[in-house]
């Protein structure tokens, strides 16, 4: 629309178009706020909480915007909104669209709104806005007919999806009006013309001409009703940035494939999921639009892809679609085996790994890949994607650009993992989780002079578990800064209560490992500081463990991070050195005191010295230059000890020394003060 008003002139009448009147009804005044960005960019007022306190102040009130293409008025409940409804009928200037949420405490939810708004306006286009599945298509179709006024959009809101609705639904609301004016107006035409012949003939000729001149314009408008359905319909069923087909149209077509399934045992179909790897750093780094120009790319390769296969085969009801942000899934139809789906993956794999340039740059995309063949578990689309969605997972699990195809222990897997994290919500709360404790050693002395927290979770079905079976979940979870924060003060606890016990301990420091999460977001040094504030510890009592995996990433933020831990007097120990993430000049990047090689490396430290020893004896030449401890983990045996101590590692842990043990069982150690045997070096 170029302007708030225009006239249609036909004759001696015109068609008045007034103002594009938009009502959004939703309790969150943000909602409000980012349709009108959208909608009203020049018009939206910044002082937003104002306004928002004065519309909970006074319900009735609007927020009118200027834009010379809609005016978007705000109501907060579903029985405000009908009272504006109301009054704008009564004034002569209806709404033509409104966007109402599903969900408004306390009052009418948007079912019932759409409801009463339609019993007073049933010419109103609507658009339900919601964040959650509360009711299903089946659901809306019953409650309100199959019809052509109501459409679904997701929240959060994509900008183009309510841009597109707007101008649509606005267009299909000002087209009916203008085809409804123009009835009534032909129909008074025909009628003072069937008089006027009555009285004389002589104007039959100039009615006839009138009359068809205004069934030509009828028919224009009728047209152009249509083909805003059909470009209403589009934009429904396909993706605005690419052009694919979106999610909808992929269930339908899932659907439609499942009920061939049904009645055909020898039919089988495969649904193929991809997702981008690393495109957050496309974003981050090139701008949106450059992410928009990757998504395009791999849209147009994953269709050439496709229509090579269905070119073979016509018959073929291949479907490649885009879900969502950096996902895409294709529908392969009439698959024979599994080494046909996995052909198709890898020829995809291949068209999507060539290089492009955008913003003068060279990308090559990469993508992880999970596919998935119907078997008869599966009961209904979302099934199928679930499960292709479980096998990208193990995908990307296994390294960039990976193919991983769905088997029942991925579902097994899944079930256990969400069993996991169901009881580890209230393990904190029922104290189910505690602390084990393993000895650092001095290697010429062989003196206690650490202890290593080791977090152990006693579930009382399972018994003992290690921290292998749950912190990787925790993570994924959320939970891990809840457990970190309880690992931390526990171990601040105890290590009070065991100087005052025993205070030979004085002298032991207590090393934690933290997660990358911890670390990198989490509020790690604040509440380090409460813990040793709590438990009258100083900062050298403590030493935080980071593995070297954690490295990878956000460096800035941990080395800000291990700058302050530094500062306040708690060093920063390197964990499991050796396992292939980092590199020596991740080492000295890091104010590390001291650095753990991985029990991987010690293992072959004897039996299969080629790899191991060079590691080992450039950390040490190393350690010694920077001055930092040099700690081997994993010593079991009387051979690597005596290996490790001439390479130059100050410092040991295994189970040659001890194994992890129950904080009662440290103090008794600690009184010995030494774990020498008569097998070991004197």
């Amino acid at each position: 629309m170029s302007s708030s008003f225009s006239k249609l002139n036909v004759g001696e009448s015109a068609f008045e178009v007034v103002p594009t009147k938009i009502l959004v009804i939703d309790d969150t005044p943000a909602i409000h706020a980012d349709i009108r960005k959208i909608l009203t960019p020049a018009q939206v007022d910044d002082e937003l909480d104002a306004l928002t306190a004065e519309l909970f102040d006074d319900p009735s009130s609007e927020l009118r915007g200027t834009d010379v293409s809609y005016e978007v008025d705000s109501a907060f409940q579903g029985n405000t909104g009908l009272s504006m409804v109301a009054k704008a009928i009564e004034a002569g200037e209806p709404y033509s669209v409104a966007f109402i949420d599903v969900r408004m405490p306390p009052g009418w939810d948007g079912i019932e709104t759409i409801e009463r708004i339609r019993e007073i306006d049933d010419k109103m286009q609507i658009v339900l806005c919601t964040a959650y599945s509360d009711y299903s298509w089946e659901e809306l179709r019953n409650r309100f007919g199959r019809n052509d006024w109501l459409l679904i959009i997701k929240k959060p809101f994509d900008v183009a999806e309510v841009q597109q609705l707007a101008c649509a639904l606005a267009e299909k609301w000002n087209l009916a009006q203008q085809a409804s004016f123009n009835m009534q107006r032909l129909e008074h035409i025909v009628t003072n013309r069937t008089a006027q012949l009555n009285a004389a003939n002589v104007n039959l000729r100039e009615a006839n001409l009138y009359l068809q001149k205004s069934n030509d314009q009828l028919t224009t408008e009728m047209a152009a009703r249509r083909d805003a359905d059909l470009k209403l319909m589009h934009m429904a069923y396909h993706d605005a940035l690419t052009g694919l087909p979106n999610r909808t149209r992929l269930l339908t077509h899932l659907d439609a494939c499942l009920k061939r399934a049904e009645h055909d045992d020898d039919y089988k179909f495969a649904v193929v999921f991809l997702d981008l790897d690393n495109f957050k750093t496309v974003n981050d780094d090139l701008g949106h639009h450059a992410g928009d120009e990757v998504l395009k790319h791999v849209a147009r390769e994953l269709a050439s892809t496709v229509e090579r296969r269905t070119k073979a085969d016509h018959s073929l009801l291949d479907l490649v679609s885009r879900i969502g942000g950096d996902e895409f899934v294709v529908l392969l139809d009439d698959i024979t085996d599994a080494s046909d789906l996995m052909q198709f993956a890898t020829r995809a794999r291949e068209a999507l790994s060539k290089p492009i340039e955008i913003e003068n740059t060279e990308l090559v995309p990469l993508a992880s890949i999970g596919l998935t063949i119907r078997e008869g578990v599966h009961s209904g689309p979302q099934d199928l994607l679930r499960d292709a969605d479980l096998a990208l997972y193990q995908a990307k699990g296994n390294g960039k650009g990976g193919i991983a195809v769905f088997d029942q222990e991925m579902r097994a897997a899944l079930v256990e993992r969400k069993r996991v994290e169901a009881d580890l919500r209230h393990a904190v709360q029922r104290g189910e989780l505690l602390v084990y404790y393993q000895p650092l050693v001095d290697i010429d002395s062989q003196e206690i002079i650490g202890l290593e927290a080791l977090v152990r979770w006693e579930h009382p079905l399972r018994g003992l578990l290690r921290p292998e079976v749950f912190l990787d979940v925790a993570e994924e979870a959320g939970l891990i800064e809840e457990v970190g924060e309880w690992v931390i003060n526990e171990v601040c606890r105890y290590a009070s209560d065991l100087i005052q016990k025993c205070p030979i301990a004085n002298d032991i420091r207590f090393s934690i490992n933290v997660a990358r999460k911890q670390l990198s977001q989490g509020n790690l040094v604040e509440c380090i500081r409460t813990a040793l504030d709590e438990w009258g510890l100083s900062p050298n009592s403590l030493a935080i463990e980071i593995a070297e995996s954690v490295t990878i990433g956000n460096i800035e933020r941990i080395q800000e991070q291990c700058q302050t831990l530094t500062e306040m007097g708690i060093p920063i120990y390197l964990d499991d050195f050796g396992t292939g993430c980092s590199s020596l000049s991740m080492v000295q990047s890091l104010p590390f005191a001291a650095v753990k090689i991985d029990e991987s490396v010690i293992g072959d430290i004897v039996d299969a010295p080629a790899d191991s020893l060079p590691l080992v004896q450039a950390m040490a030449l190393l350690a010694e230059n920077r001055r930092f401890d040099l700690i081997a983990e994993g010593i079991e045996t009387e051979s690597q000890f005596h290996v490790l101590r001439e390479l130059g590692c100050n410092v040991g842990q295994g189970f040659y020394f001890a194994r992890p043990m129950q904080a009662d069982q440290v103090s008794e150690l600690l009184l010995r003060k030494s774990l020498k045997t008569k097998s070991r070096p004197k």
